[in-house]
């Protein structure tokens, strides 16, 4: 048996390492000038080209000015390999108005066949005029061909909400070098610097004129209370020119660049629920209790925590509300509150967790619903999530003044049963000899449906032995099933006991994925929580669906994910226990 246990683990092992297959495409404009050259790629990870056909450019309008260029790539990090192969052009738009790039298709070595998404681009008519407003006292010889500018992702906000300035250095010209000079500020806000942003040069078009353009640095900040947030020029010293071997005197030319300045219209909310929580961005909660069965003598305790892409700082409450008929059965205690952020290619993102304490003040069935509202800066609405919970409270030492229902209905229900009584029968049956003759009586058609019974038993029991025979292997596919779900639940209870956080949250991860994907048969370059939450609809109950989700949140951001202790990793255990068992039942 540990051998079998031995192969099951190296097969999750060996599923954990798999890389995704992808293939994809790039561009590195979204605007380009008519005839002016930019460049697009068709590039396959982990997998080796059996065969690939390229869109048809001249059909869709462009000139291939360079390509095919082949490029390969290979990066080992931690032990995981990745391995990409790429195909690059350099296009040329042959018209004005918005061109499509067509798909691309290859077929993989191991015969899977991908394409990419399609490509639009902008093809705009060149402007000859050499004057752009942006040249900030450059020589006549370079001016408008080197622009610095801020740009916000945003001009339009409200309190809360994260806004990502981009410090962007536009060029016609070689550079040798950028050096930041003079970094933005305001009083108002806390710029913070980011590591994660696009770093590629990329094309793009400012009036009528293509430059090669690159993010030299980004920040991020939360937009503060309801008025005009304004953002004061930074600046950058430009190189070009080089020192050469041959000429002593010669050096790089220096030439400052001041970027504009930024002005942000923050407006207040209007109609916020008294739930709203001071939450702006993409949220997701997710409420945990210890117990649904309690006596009088007990505390309750529940967690409820909360996630998402804005300033977890300014989530200043979570909710616990009750049924609108049972007033306050719960005395709440104030809650206990951590929370930790990090940055991620989203920007800002955090997690904040409330623990609350409560008392119970009555008997009885109730229904506690953990509730959080925030501001969906996507959908530009109030969103409120709620989750349903079920607690029965029962009598115990300590007595408490309100009346006990569930008690006394079970009373009355004694008191029913009490009632309820038994005679003796009125007269006894008499039994008559029967008259009727033997052809057409009842031993008759008996003695003449033996031969029907037993041809219909026969043929019965082959049904029936069929279908025992297909029940016998569904239920050694579930068994099958549920020992893999076995011994993943017991490596990852291994790597909870070891205190081992990233391999445990790797592992419910991965769990999830192999059987949700094997269930609903979603091949492994799509498992994402996004497409299993698709395929799960109709099929399982969205309470459960946004359970999953949330679990695998909550894996994907295991480096701070709960308290970073074994409490919280015991909450996603019993979890992930409890809803892989749902699981099972419904999709089986």
């Amino acid at each position: 048996m540990r051998y079998l246990i031995g192969i099951f683990l190296l097969h999750f092992a060996l599923c954990a390492n798999a890389q995704q297959v992808v293939f994809r495409a790039d561009c590195n404009a979204k605007d380009v000038v008519v005839g002016n050259p930019f460049k697009v790629s068709f590039e396959l990870q982990n997998a080796d080209i059996r065969n690939i056909n390229f869109p048809n450019f001249d059909k869709d309008g462009f000139t291939v000015v360079n390509g095919p260029i082949n490029e390969s790539k290979y990066m080992s990090v931690n032990g995981k390999s990745n391995y990409s192969e790429a195909y690059i052009f350099i296009l040329s738009p042959k018209k004005t108005g918005k061109l499509t790039i067509g798909e691309a298709r290859v077929v993989t070595s191991k015969g899977k066949t991908m394409t990419t998404k399609t490509i639009t681009v902008n093809s705009v008519a060149k402007n000859n005029s050499s004057a752009s407003g942006d040249e900030h006292n450059l020589p006549a010889s370079i001016a408008g061909k080197v622009i610095f500018r801020m740009e916000p992702s945003t001009t339009d906000a409200v309190p809360g909400e994260q806004i990502q300035l981009n410090l962007k250095v536009y060029t016609q010209l070689d550079l040798t070098s950028i050096e930041l000079t003079k970094e933005p500020k305001s009083p108002m806000i806390d710029l913070l610097p980011l590591s994660y942003y696009d770093r590629e040069a990329r094309v793009d078009v400012l009036n009528g004129r293509q430059y090669a353009s690159k993010i030299i640095y980004s920040f991020s900040f939360f937009a503060p209370k309801s008025g005009t947030l304004e953002i004061n020029p930074s600046a950058v010293q430009i190189s070009m020119g080089r020192n050469s071997a041959s000429n002593p005197f010669s050096k790089p030319q220096l030439y400052p660049l001041i970027s504009n300045s930024v002005k942000i219209n923050i407006k207040d909310f209007d109609n916020a629920p008294k739930t709203f929580s001071g939450a702006v961005g993409q949220y997701e909660m997710f409420a945990n209790i210890e117990k649904t069965n309690i006596t009088t003598d007990d505390a309750l305790k529940v967690l409820i925590t909360v996630s998402g892409d804005g300033d977890i700082k300014k989530v200043l409450n979570a909710l616990i509300l009750f049924g609108k008929k049972e007033g306050e059965p719960f005395e709440i205690y104030p809650p206990k509150i951590s929370e930790k952020s990090k940055e991620s290619d989203l920007g800002f993102e955090g997690i904040k967790d409330f623990e609350f304490t409560l008392n119970p003040q009555d008997v009885g069935d109730f229904e506690i619903r953990p509730t959080f509202t925030y501001y969906d800066i996507k959908s530009d609405r109030f969103v409120t999530i709620d989750t349903l919970i079920k607690v029965r409270v029962i009598q115990g030492k300590r007595q408490i003044s309100k009346t006990n229902k569930l008690d006394k209905e079970e009373e009355a229900s004694d008191s029913k049963e009490k009632t309820i009584s038994f005679t003796e029968p009125i007269s006894k049956a008499v039994w008559h000899r029967s008259s009727k003759p033997f052809f057409g009586s009842f031993l008759f058609w008996g003695l003449a449906l033996i031969p029907i019974i037993l041809f219909a038993g026969l043929a019965g029991s082959r049904f029936y032995l069929q279908q025992y025979m297909i029940m016998t292997a569904k239920k050694r596919e579930r068994t099958k099933a549920e020992r893999e779900l076995g011994e993943g639940l017991q490596q990852a209870a291994e790597h909870l006991k070891a205190s081992d956080q990233g391999a445990f949250y790797q592992s419910i991860s991965e769990i999830f994925k192999n059987f949700l994907g094997s269930k609903l048969g979603i091949s492994k370059a799509e498992l994402t929580k996004e497409i299993l939450a698709e395929k799960l609809e109709g099929k399982v109950d969205d309470e459960h669906i946004r359970s999953l989700t949330r679990i695998l949140k909550i894996c994907e951001v295991s480096v701070f994910a709960g308290q970073n202790n074994n409490q919280a990793m015991q909450r996603i255990y019993d979890d992930s226990r409890e809803l892989l068992n749902i699981f099972a039942k419904s999709l089986s």
